[in-house]
Protein backbone atom coordinates (compact mmCIF):
# COMPACT_ATOMS: atom_id res chain seq x y z
CA UNK A 1 0.00 0.00 0.00
CA UNK A 2 3.31 2.33 0.72
CA UNK A 3 4.66 1.66 -2.66
CA UNK A 4 1.32 2.20 -4.48
CA UNK A 5 0.54 5.53 -2.59
CA UNK A 6 4.45 6.69 -2.99
CA UNK A 7 3.73 5.79 -6.45
CA UNK A 8 0.88 8.02 -6.98
CA UNK A 9 1.96 10.73 -5.33
CA UNK A 10 5.06 11.57 -6.33
CA UNK A 11 7.12 10.51 -3.67
CA UNK A 12 8.93 7.75 -5.71
CA UNK A 13 9.32 8.29 -9.22
CA UNK A 14 8.97 4.33 -10.26
CA UNK A 15 9.37 1.31 -9.14
CA UNK A 16 10.36 -1.98 -11.02
CA UNK A 17 9.37 -5.47 -9.11
CA UNK A 18 10.85 -8.85 -10.01
CA UNK A 19 8.74 -10.84 -6.97
CA UNK A 20 5.33 -10.29 -5.90
CA UNK A 21 3.85 -11.67 -2.99
CA UNK A 22 1.74 -14.68 -2.88
CA UNK A 23 3.27 -15.92 -6.05
CA UNK A 24 2.86 -18.09 -7.87
CA UNK A 25 -1.31 -16.87 -7.10
CA UNK A 26 -0.66 -13.20 -8.00
CA UNK A 27 -4.02 -11.97 -9.02
CA UNK A 28 -4.98 -10.68 -6.03
CA UNK A 29 -2.01 -8.96 -5.56
CA UNK A 30 -2.56 -5.06 -5.82
CA UNK A 31 0.60 -4.07 -8.06
CA UNK A 32 -0.33 -6.87 -10.20
CA UNK A 33 -3.65 -5.31 -10.70
CA UNK A 34 -2.13 -1.76 -11.31
CA UNK A 35 0.76 -3.03 -13.55
CA UNK A 36 -1.04 -1.31 -16.68
CA UNK A 37 -2.70 1.77 -15.18
CA UNK A 38 0.67 2.66 -13.66
CA UNK A 39 3.22 4.09 -16.27
CA UNK A 40 5.54 4.33 -13.46
CA UNK A 41 5.28 0.76 -12.82
CA UNK A 42 7.50 -2.60 -13.88
CA UNK A 43 6.75 -5.84 -13.51
CA UNK A 44 8.76 -8.57 -14.59
CA UNK A 45 8.41 -12.54 -14.36
CA UNK A 46 10.55 -13.30 -12.15
CA UNK A 47 13.58 -13.18 -13.99
CA UNK A 48 15.19 -10.05 -13.07
CA UNK A 49 18.06 -12.28 -12.03
CA UNK A 50 18.63 -13.86 -15.08
CA UNK A 51 21.48 -13.27 -17.33
CA UNK A 52 24.42 -15.40 -18.42
CA UNK A 53 26.48 -14.68 -15.50
CA UNK A 54 23.93 -15.33 -12.83
CA UNK A 55 23.69 -18.04 -14.85
CA UNK A 56 27.92 -18.75 -15.01
CA UNK A 57 27.72 -19.19 -11.25
CA UNK A 58 24.61 -20.71 -10.08
CA UNK A 59 25.80 -23.77 -12.74
CA UNK A 60 29.18 -23.77 -11.27
CA UNK A 61 27.67 -23.87 -7.32
CA UNK A 62 25.72 -26.51 -8.12
CA UNK A 63 28.18 -28.34 -10.03
CA UNK A 64 30.40 -28.07 -6.76
CA UNK A 65 27.44 -29.26 -4.76
CA UNK A 66 27.07 -32.37 -6.87
CA UNK A 67 30.65 -33.26 -6.91
CA UNK A 68 30.75 -32.79 -3.75
CA UNK A 69 28.22 -34.84 -2.92
CA UNK A 70 29.84 -37.80 -5.03
CA UNK A 71 33.34 -37.40 -3.77
CA UNK A 72 32.28 -36.85 -0.26
CA UNK A 73 34.95 -33.88 0.19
Amino acid sequence: DALIKSLNNGTLAAAGIDVLSGEPYIKENKLFNLRNSQENLILTPHIGGYSEDVLQKVLKFTCKRINKHFTND
